[in-house]
Parts: structure tokens; sequence; C-alpha cells
């Protein structure tokens, strides 16, 4: 048991002595690397997901808004060909 008034360095000291003994398996630095190894593989991917997750909100809404002023581009220039149906017409845009 622990006493509640023990100081911080006699707990760190009576923890250092229980846990003396313990070591990690002679396979954990292998097991550590190729763990890190896939997970750096993966983990490129990801990252290259996530900004796209909060961009293409913003990119539908800007084809939309495209669209919306292409059909409208070409109503305008009909209405303007079909106005002076024997003249020439200069469009700005």
């Amino acid at each position: 048991m622990k006493d509640q008034h023990e100081d911080v360095d006699a707990r760190l000291e009576r923890l250092a002595r229980a846990t003396e003994a313990i070591r990690p398996r002679p396979d954990f630095g292998a097991r550590v690397a190729r763990a890190l190894e896939a997970e750096g593989r993966s983990e490129v991917f990801h990252e290259l997901r996530r900004p796209a997750r909060r961009v293409l909100p913003a990119l539908a809404l800007a084809a939309a808004v495209s669209l919306v002023w292409a059909v409208e581009s070409d109503q305008a220039f009909d209405d303007a060909l079909a106005a002076y149906p024997d003249e020439m017409v200069e469009l700005e845009w």
C-alpha cells in the first residue's frame, strides 16, 4: 500500500525497485519497427485523404456555381444571336 504522505521521490524510488526485473521480450524492438513501417506506408494515404475531406465540399460548390454560370452564359449567347439574326454581334464576357 502506498502512504498518502509519501513524497514523489520516495514513491518513484519504490516503483523503480518494484519494476526492476521487468524487461521487454527479445523481439519487442523488431515488432515495434515492423508496426511503424506498416503504419508509415498506410499513413501517407490517410494524410492525403484528410485534407481532401475538408476541400471537397468547397470544390463541389465551385463546380455547381461554374455549371450555373455556364448555362446562363449559353442562354445569354443564344438570346444575343436570336435578337440580331442578320447582323454581327459582339459579345462581352
